[in-house]
């Protein structure tokens, strides 16, 4: 009986050779198209997203601004009033924030005679009409009646440091968006005679969560705010500070949907940056690092101001830095 050998399949030597060849040479290239690939998806994204949070977060300040009871600027008053804005558990705000001065007579353009660099400012603080209280059945001791009284909130856009995401070595901020608790309107609350129907309205508004009030009128802040109590008094607060509802980051986003995570902020000013995308500022004098990517102007009367807001938004992708551009114009009320 004759042996049978049996074949067994496998790689020869010099075939290993020619496959890990093969490998050495293919996996690399397609290791770099991947590469080219994810940063190209990266910088779509990064520019997309870029003008999309910018709109969107100028946007939000537009609409309150639609509702603007009084626009505090950079005088006595204006200070004063930012001085009380409790700060304990805010982001820290960027140092040398600075209201816009109000240029009654000025333009918006830099490129005017009536244009003034020194007025504007890196910071937006206004009081808002929120809503109205409508409060039903509030007795005067005799009959009852349908009171309104006006709510505001306070709202303070500003810039912050607490950013990790530095752009090419340089620091890059934040937008926050502060918002205070309600404040019913102080002078609507005196102009009510009856002392029984005026305690009685105090009394419900604190039963509807509305416990302070403030009187938009008053230029000195330690007479402007005043403590609403259960039992329908009013009691001045002359160390008042105005307090908190929420805070919100208006300038942050998820990043890496489409590739890879990036760096990216509201851009610090470009004086001495060579790869800065956009020049800032473009209307603000610029003492150090004020007024970073975000100017405020303030022109034309109390009826109907004229309020400009531009916001440069940059990221770094890889060695590249992206910018976006963005202003907006708004006519709001100062009729305090």
């Amino acid at each position: 009986m004759k042996n049978k050998r049996v074949a067994i399949g496998g790689f020869t030597l010099v075939e290993m050779m020619i496959a890990i060849s093969v490998f050495v040479l293919v996996v690399p290239t397609i290791t770099m198209i991947l590469m080219y690939l994810t940063r190209g998806f990266t910088a779509y994204e990064a520019a997309s997203q870029l003008k999309n949070l910018n709109q969107s977060s100028l946007s939000k300040i537009y609409l309150k601004l639609t509702t603007c009871k009084r626009i505090f600027q950079n005088d006595a008053s204006g200070n004063a009033y930012m001085a009380r804005i409790n700060t304990s558990d805010i982001p820290v705000i960027m140092g040398g924030a600075q209201l816009p001065s109000i240029n009654e007579d000025g333009t918006l353009d830099p490129g005017t005679t009536n244009f003034v660099a020194s007025t504007v400012g890196n910071v937006l603080f206004f009081g808002s009409n929120d809503a109205t209280q409508v409060m039903e059945n509030v007795s005067d001791g005799t009959a009852n009646h349908t009171i309104s009284i006006d709510i505001y909130r306070f709202m303070y856009y500003y810039l912050t440091t607490v950013n990790p995401k530095g752009i090419n070595g340089k620091q890059s901020y934040r937008l926050v968006e502060y918002q205070s608790v309600k404040y019913a309107d102080y002078n609507q609350l005196f102009s009510i005679s009856n002392a029984t129907l005026r305690t009685n309205t105090v009394t419900a508004l604190y039963n509807n969560g509305i416990n302070l009030c403030w009187n938009p009128s008053a230029t000195n802040v330690n007479v402007a705010f005043s403590s609403l109590t259960v039992t329908g008094g009013i009691n001045a607060s002359s160390g008042h500070l105005i307090q908190k509802d929420k805070y919100t980051e208006l300038t942050k986003l998820i990043t890496g949907i489409m590739g890879v995570g990036y760096r990216y902020g509201v851009s610090q000013v470009s004086s001495g940056w060579t790869s800065a995308p956009k020049t800032v500022p473009l209307f603000a004098a610029q003492n150090v690092f004020f007024p970073g990517g975000f100017e405020v102007v303030v022109t034309g009367h109390s009826g109907g101001r004229k309020i400009l807001i531009r916001q440069v938004l940059v990221a770094q992708v890889g060695p590249t830095i992206y910018g976006d551009d963005r202003t907006i114009l708004c006519s709001a009320r100062d009729l305090w």
